[in-house]
């Protein structure tokens, strides 16, 4: 399986630093950034053709930004981005969940 190492208008983007999840903290908002304040904890995803949250500091576009519960740290939330992207786009792409409808999800024991 070759690995896909091009932008998205076919240049090549290596080297390139690993890793698309993350979770952390705030450190700075991009002008006219909206819903989250320095300080603030938060998982992400970055856009596909953007590799590099293993890096110390990360940029994020905030549409990327999910806002972390203080009792969720940051391995578990990092851990979450991309099963939670899945669900999501089981339940809304492919299932076509709308407003108002229920589901039911079932948790066999361990």
């Amino acid at each position: 399986m070759a690995l896909d190492l091009d932008d998205r208008v076919g240049r090549d983007r290596t080297p390139s630093d690993p890793g698309h999840e993350l979770a952390g903290v705030v450190a700075t908002l991009g002008y006219g950034t909206t819903g989250y304040r320095s300080d603030s904890g938060c998982s992400a995803s970055r856009d596909w053709y953007r590799d590099g949250t293993l890096a110390e500091h990360v940029a994020v576009e905030s549409r990327n930004l999910t806002p972390l519960p203080g009792d969720v740290d940051f391995t578990v939330g990092a851990a979450l981005v991309m099963p939670g992207l899945t669900a999501w786009q089981g339940l809304f792409e492919h299932g076509r969940l709308r407003a108002g409808q229920s589901v039911l999800v079932q948790v066999r024991p361990a």
